[in-house]
């Protein structure tokens, strides 16, 4: 598989929801890294590893919206998971905005209490539909976004796997495409 195959193919009888994982790279992968296997009600595109990701960024802006778009072209919905500065990062932005071009079915989830690589959590980020518009309107104002209400990674793991597939299923049903 290479850092630019999309999401693994998903059998019809399958049940799992196809989704798009975007989050801040820098600061989240770890939590990520760790969170997605857990969600087995879904299935993403290949996480690739911190020195996978420095190849597409190499190769400019046109890579990683070409790699944005052949993930996002077989998602049925996306998963902003969001961190301490994931509203901070522009290539987050460009992939929401990419998204709703696609129209795609969005949601947010708050990662902020998954423990990172040294097992602590982070403060709670911004959200980063706030900073997207479109047609005068922000995101935030289409799209839901979930903070699970627990500090402990455990119970916070426990709460996503739990209600994920619901979210994203209320989020397809309820898009406005």
């Amino acid at each position: 598989m290479s850092i630019f195959d999309g999401i693994e193919n998903v059998g019809a009888k399958d049940k799992k929801q196809r989704v798009f994982y975007c989050f801040d790279g820098k600061e989240d992968h770890w939590r990520i890294y760790k969170l997605v296997p857990e969600l087995p009600s879904v299935v993403g595109q290949k996480i690739l590893t911190p020195q996978q990701w420095e190849l597409v960024l190499k190769r400019g802006k046109q890579a990683i919206k070409q790699w944005t778009i052949r993930n996002l072209e077989v998602a049925q919905c996306v998963v902003v998971f969001i961190g301490s500065h994931t509203s901070e990062r522009e290539i987050v932005l460009d992939q929401i905005r990419q998204a709703w071009e696609m129209k795609k079915p969005m949601i947010g989830i708050h990662i902020h209490h998954c423990d990172d690589v040294a097992h602590k959590c982070s403060l709670k980020g911004d959200n980063p539909f706030e900073l997207v518009t479109v047609d005068n309107v922000k995101l935030s104002d289409k799209i839901a976004v979930y903070n699970p209400p627990s500090r402990q990674h455990k119970e916070v793991v426990a709460y996503i796997q739990q209600y994920i597939q619901g979210w994203i299923t209320t989020a397809i049903v309820d898009s406005r495409f």
